[in-house]
């Protein structure tokens, strides 16, 4: 565990001012942090280095194949959650946080990251960038199915197609084993298994098909998504643009997909010499036991079970090839609670949006989104959707949404997404000069968010406006040490000051930064020492000690170094004492980074929050 920095940064100075002689403590060099952009690329290299075996218990969650496994660099081991994409054409993705995490790269070079799963592990020398706005969104909806752990990657095809991999689904386990050579005439297939042989074609695993016309397809082999895909184009050559093509028969077998499973019209981008029909989805593993001898180029398949034939998904696919809204509040209308049924709302809602329509059918399209999310999730979903109408200046749907989130507030898994909403619905009603609704949802907010920086800044200005300029000052006040609000703030205090002055018959004091920090006094995490340092025979000397602090806004675990930091500025003076702040780039952009503190920070190797004295001595400015 490393020094708290509160104690270990006075310890510094004190021993810095004793003395003009060189420190004596040792340097802590701290671990180098992420420093180099993603690798995009798709070589064999990103993949396992060995091939061991074992099971992998898999889970599906919200039609994704979930693994959950420990990942490790020699700094640090994390448990996740990573997607098991066999069809992805990578090796191992991870999320930026989740390289930070575990110190995956340093000084621009990756470090070998070792996936620990029951009883083996493997070791891949390199991560690929993810789709970390997915992840993030993924692991907010569907935490709770997840043990409370993030998502924060993938396994693709280049870890994968190492080995011999069968997907069982019913026992809940993937199992890799070794790859091996064998003699075709020499394996016995057992009874109620059918082997099948495959092509491999740009590293995807391709089934032989054939329609009920007897035309050969190939049919590849994913886990990306739940459903089983067919290429759009190709339905719609074939005259069946919701997918229903007929029979769909697995070559040398009897499992025919068009009898248990609804193919769904997708763009498709893979290709292959015989005509790409589409791509397996995770419903196929859910009835079939799939295992894939790459090396050997087949494939078997064990029918687990005989599910029945999804109606209402084929219903939704030929609902939303029509394009029209109608046809999906129809399908809503007959299946509420299918599994489709949100994501036919999400497209209910987009069709409003495409034709600009508002009113009542956009708030029946409002209504069915809301009432087909998890009801814990319910105000969380029109949050989100709010959030996104505004940004994109729906405000008036923006108004519907958020008003449809309300009343779930109180069953959502987020408590504050309820209050979230009233802010924004009361700063849209501000913007619009409605105070009555502007007053009753901006109070809700503060209520449940009362230090929130943008709320007050609101009440503030809706308080002007009526021309209550005490309470408008009281909230400017609060929303001024905020860095959400501070500046917006600090405007209003200045145009209501002199009025408050007035109304109490005081002689109206100029604005200045000496008024605003009695104001904030009190308010704000700072530390001050105790006494001012008194130079003496014993401590003092002719040279002033440079103190560089490099820190940054979004890294964890700084705040103690920061106090320690305002600490000593309070107790030296500048004659003894020269202190100089940088804002670092990682491991997110800070506001008040400048292109002098990323030199400064590139020129000292810097890429952690880090105390430097006299260029010299170094103490980590952060710990847990």
């Amino acid at each position: 565990m490393r020094p708290h920095p509160l104690f270990l940064l006075f310890g510094v100075l004190a021993m810095a001012m004793a003395s003009a002689a060189p420190f004596s403590f040792a340097s802590q060099e701290g671990a180098p942090a992420d420093a180099s952009p993603p690798s995009d690329s798709g070589d064999a290299e990103s993949a396992a280095t060995d091939a061991t075996s074992g099971n992998i218990p898999i889970r599906l969650v919200a039609g994704r194949l979930i693994a959950t496994c420990d990942i490790s660099t020699d700094a640090r081991r994390l448990p996740v959650n990573l997607l098991v994409e066999y069809d992805g054409p990578w090796g191992l993705r991870l999320h930026n946080q989740a390289t930070n995490g575990i110190k995956a790269e340093r000084d621009g070079v990756s470090v070998p990251i070792t996936l620990h799963f029951p009883g083996f592990e493997i070791v891949v020398p390199a991560r690929e960038h993810g789709p970390e706005e997915f992840y993030n969104d993924f692991t907010k909806y569907h935490s709770k199915d997840m043990g409370e752990l993030a998502l924060v990657g993938s396994i693709g095809a280049q870890i994968l197609e190492k080995y011999s991999v069968s997907f069982d689904l019913e026992a809940g386990f993937l199992r890799l084993e070794p790859p091996r050579d064998e003699d075709p005439e020499t394996v016995q297939t057992p009874a109620g298994v059918a082997s099948i042989p495959v092509t491999i074609h740009n590293g995807i695993v391709w089934l032989p098909v054939r329609t009920g016309d007897g035309t050969p397809y190939a049919m590849g082999i994913g886990s990306s998504v739940y459903d089983t895909v067919i290429d759009e184009d190709l339905a719609y050559d074939l005259g069946a643009p919701a997918g229903n093509v007929g029979t769909v028969t697995i070559g040398g077998t009897e499992i025919d997909l068009s009898t248990f499973i609804a193919l769904r019209p997708e763009p498709f981008f893979h290709v292959h010499p015989d005509r790409a029909l589409g791509m397996t989805g995770i419903n196929f593993l859910e009835s079939t036991r799939v295992a894939i001898d790459r090396v050997n180029r087949r494939v078997a398949l064990t029918r687990l079970k005989s599910p029945e034939y999804p109606q209402a998904d084929f219903d939704y696919f030929a609902a939303r090839v029509t394009d029209e809204p109608e046809a999906i509040e129809q399908y809503l209308d007959r299946y509420p609670h299918a599994r489709l049924a949100h994501e036919a709302a999400r497209r209910l809602v987009d069709l409003r949006l495409e034709r600009d329509e508002g009113g009542e059918g956009f708030a029946r399209a409002i209504g069915w989104l809301v009432d087909t999310a998890a009801e814990d999730l319910r105000t969380t979903t029109a949050l989100d959707l709010m959030e996104t109408l505004l940004e994109s200046g729906y405000r008036d749907q923006a108004l519907v949404a958020g008003e449809a989130g309300v009343p779930h507030g109180r069953k959502d898994r987020y408590p504050n997404a309820v209050h979230q909403i009233h802010a924004r619905l009361g700063e849209e009603y501000l913007e619009r000069d409605d105070r009555k609704k502007a007053r009753r949802h901006l109070l809700s907010a503060a209520f449940g968010l009362p230090e929130d920086g943008r709320i007050n800044l609101q009440l503030g200005r809706f308080y002007e406006r009526e021309g209550r300029f005490n309470r408008a000052y009281s909230r400017y006040v609060q929303a001024v040490i905020t860095p959400e609000a501070g500046p917006q703030a600090l405007d209003g205090l200045e145009r209501v000051h002199a009025k408050v002055a007035e109304e109490e018959g005081e002689p109206a004091e100029m604005m200045s930064v000496d008024t605003v920090a009695r104001l904030i006094a009190g308010k704000t995490l700072n530390f001050g020492a105790a006494t001012k340092f008194k130079a003496t025979e014993d401590n003092a000397s002719n040279r002033v000690v440079l103190l560089e602090l490099f820190t940054n806004a979004h890294a964890r675990g700084t705040l103690a170094g920061e106090l320690a930091w305002d600490g000593l500025v309070s107790h030296f003076t500048y004659d003894h004492v020269a202190f100089v702040s940088y804002h670092l780039e990682q491991p997110e952009l800070d506001p008040l980074a400048v292109p002098l503190a990323d030199f400064a920070a590139k020129r000292a190797s810097i890429t952690e929050p880090t105390l430097v004295i006299d260029g010299q001595r170094r103490a980590p400015a952060m710990a847990r």
